[in-house]
């Protein structure tokens, strides 16, 4: 009887068959994977999707539509909250203002950081200009903010950006003597022999001599990553907190700013935090009022400097002056519309009972439903 050479051959397992074997496990792995990463794709989805429903929800509960003149309104009334819901529930982050300005711009001109942020998360567009020519990053070097700044150059930002007058974001950091920025805008290869309409260059619209010395030792241009430069040698900031009283006063005057009540709250409404610094180190305190009676804090939250005003109060300011109308921080603020300075300065121990001559408190000077909200809630603790 011949052999059965076909059931032989199906009861034995070959070489090759043998190693088929944990392909095909490694293939049921792969799948597994795959599932898996499926299943987590699918659950960020869904949970964005909660997420947008809810902030829909929450803007309804306050009749916000969601649409430009919203966006443009709640960066206008310093309304992080409702801009961040405004994003989230999927308004235009590139909704237009006056003079054609992009809610990027009128975010970076207000110096609101957070906004600047929730705006980046839903947009790339960083180099739209708005009728003056205006970019976001020359508006963030305008206003003095740093953070905004570093967030732009981050996003691609053209360090090289002019307005209609020829004006870029280093000439502005020269002429007000902003190292921080200059440095991080050279380090993005920002061209320092660019002329402006009246021909003038970062150079000659500087006044300050450390700003000088680092306009002179440019970045070298070496090929990057991504074809721009790399900083080979710059002016390193003045580490303030090591200098005496007297050394503070010398780095002011070779500043041209000069030394008083006045220049130094108005730094602190300008955001200037190297020369606040500067002033306190040579004798100032945060508390020092100026003409009118206001102080650095005061200013500070007027203009929703909140960086300042941490700084400030880590410098012993104190959250609960008054000026000559024995209003306080937290009522200006309120008056003013800034709600993440109002909740700043809560926070930060501001008394939301307290009373100006006339008996108002900040709950009377609110500008918005968010700020009174928050006052109430802080007054009724």
């Amino acid at each position: 009887m011949p052999e059965n050479n076909n059931l032989n051959e199906s009861n034995e397992t070959t070489p090759a068959q043998e190693q088929s074997k944990p392909a095909q496990g490694n293939g049921f792995v792969g799948i597994g994977c795959i599932l898996i990463f499926i299943a987590i794709f699918a659950w960020g989805m869904y949970k964005g999707a909660l997420n947008r429903d809810e902030a829909k929800k929450q803007l309804a509960a306050k009749n916000i539509q969601i649409i430009d003149s919203s966006v443009i309104d709640a960066i206008k009334k310093g309304d992080a909250e409702t801009l961040k819901q405004l994003m989230l529930a999927g308004a235009n982050p590139e909704a237009k203002g006056e003079n054609d300005s992009s809610a990027l711009i009128l975010a970076a001109t207000e110096n609101k950081t957070e906004m600047v942020k929730a705006i980046l998360s839903r947009t790339e567009k960083v180099n739209y200009k708005n009728a003056d020519g205006v970019s976001a990053l020359i508006a963030a070097a305008g206003a003095n903010n740093t953070e905004i700044v570093k967030m732009l150059l981050e996003k691609k930002a053209d360090v090289n950006s002019r307005d209609n007058s020829g004006t870029t974001p280093l000439m502005i950091a020269a002429e007000r003597a902003n190292i921080e920025i200059l440095k991080l805008l050279m380090d993005k290869g920002a061209d320092v022999s660019l002329k402006n309409n009246k021909g003038e260059t970062a150079m000659t619209l500087a006044k300050a001599d450390n700003i000088k010395e680092a306009l002179k030792s440019p970045s070298k241009p070496t090929a990057g990553a991504q074809g721009g430069t790399v900083p080979t040698e710059l002016v390193k900031p003045v580490d303030i907190e090591k200098l005496s009283p007297a050394e503070a006063r010398k780095t002011l005057d070779g500043l041209k700013i000069p030394y008083n009540d006045n220049r130094f709250v108005e730094a602190a409404s300008k955001n200037e935090t190297e020369a606040v610094a500067l002033f306190i180190k040579a004798g100032l305190h945060p508390n020092t009022k100026n003409i009118e009676g206001v102080n650095t804090l005061m200013t500070a939250s007027i203009a929703g400097n909140n960086d300042m005003i941490k700084f400030l109060v880590s410098k012993n300011a104190n959250v609960n002056a008054r000026d000559k109308s024995e209003r306080t921080a937290l009522m200006m603020a309120a008056e003013n519309s800034k709600l993440d300075t109002v909740k700043l300065l809560l926070s930060l121990g501001a008394d939301a009972k307290a009373k100006d001559k006339k008996g108002k408190t900040a709950l009377d000077f609110a500008s918005n439903a968010e700020i009174k909200k928050a006052v109430s809630e802080a007054m009724a603790k």
